[in-house]
């Protein structure tokens, strides 16, 4: 398994961080988003996170050349960058331009998008702002409707929404919500 990580400016210039894993052929390009609340590809700055290698080992056998984006947010780049998080927002824009420079990198036909938890949420509006940039998209665990889940943490120990979105008036939240896209679109 070859390991290339890089970095890419995103569109408002903030360096992001990505990590490609190649297989020995021509593949369909695997773009795993990783929740980057929840850590990262190198959640600790050195090492890569044992999880996300098993994840790349697994897809490089069933073919695929696999492509990690630690958009802004992700553990592993200093506080400095977990405080850019901007769900729903900014990080879009790195799923779509790091998609971009991934396809450029690896020449791949086909791009399969996923993403778990809060960068479902983030990998659907990716995939609704760029139609033509993925061929499938995967989302597990997902919200897709952000009113909703706030009211659904209100009563709850955990409020990881509440958290992302806390700085957005209700107007913003409602223009990032991907199920009005989806009637949008």
């Amino acid at each position: 398994m070859i390991h290339e990580p890089f970095t890419f400016r995103s569109r408002d210039s903030t360096l992001v961080y990505g990590h490609l894993f190649y297989s020995k052929k021509e593949n369909p390009l695997f773009m795993e988003i990783p929740p980057g609340i929840h850590g990262g590809v190198i959640p600790n700055g050195k090492d890569i996170d044992p999880l996300q290698k098993a994840i790349a080992e697994f897809l490089i056998e069933e073919g695929f050349t696999v492509c990690f984006i630690d958009k802004r947010g992700s553990k592993g780049y200093g506080p400095h960058y977990m405080n850019l998080r901007d769900f729903c927002g900014r990080s879009v824009d790195d799923i779509i331009e790091g998609t971009i420079i991934a396809l450029e990198k690896c020449k791949a036909q086909k791009t399969i998008l996923h993403g778990t938890s809060s960068s479902a949420t983030e990998s659907l509006v990716a995939a609704i702002n760029s139609p033509d940039l993925f061929t499938k998209i995967v989302l597990t665990s997902g919200f897709y409707n952000i009113p909703q889940q706030i009211d659904y943490e209100k009563d709850r120990t955990l409020k990881p929404t509440i958290d992302l979105v806390s700085h957005l008036t209700s107007e913003e939240i409602a223009q990032r919500n991907p199920l009005n896209s989806i009637f949008l679109a």
